[in-house]
C-alpha cells in the first residue's frame, strides 16, 4: 500500500468515526451541518435559521468539538461520509475532488 493510499485510508477512518457521532447531534446541529455542506458562511447559516451570526458560530464550534474535527471543511466531509455510508475497510483508490465521492476498487 502506498503512502497516498495509507493517508486516504487514515483520513476516511477519521471521517467515519466522526460520522458515527452524527446521531449524537441535536436537530439544530444537524440543520447547521446540512447548511455547511452547502458551503454557507456563518452569516448565511444564521439568516437561513433565523438566529444570530454569533449563535451560528457557536453551533459550528460545538459541531467541531462533538465530532472531533478541526475545520469547517472536515465538517462537510463528515456529512458527506455519513450520506455516502462508505463501508469500513472498503478499498479506496482515490477521492474525486469534483464530486468528493470515493472510487471503490472492484474486488
Amino acid at each position: 500500500m502506498s503512502v497516498h493510499e495509507t493517508t486516504v485510508q487514515d483520513a476516511l477512518s477519521l471521517l467515519r468515526t466522526a460520522a458515527g457521532r452524527i446521531g449524537l447531534l441535536s436537530h439544530r446541529q444537524r440543520e447547521v451541518l446540512a447548511l455547511l455542506l452547502g458551503d454557507l458562511s456563518n452569516r448565511q447559516v444564521a439568516e437561513r435559521l433565523s438566529i444570530t451570526e454569533r449563535t451560528a458560530k457557536a453551533h459550528v464550534a460545538a459541531l467541531m468539538e462533538r465530532l472531533g474535527v478541526d475545520s469547517r471543511l472536515q465538517l462537510a466531509q463528515v456529512a458527506l461520509v455519513d450520506r455516502l455510508a462508505v463501508p469500513s475497510g472498503a478499498p479506496v483508490r482515490e477521492l474525486s475532488p469534483r464530486t468528493m465521492s470515493p472510487t471503490l476498487d472492484a474486488a
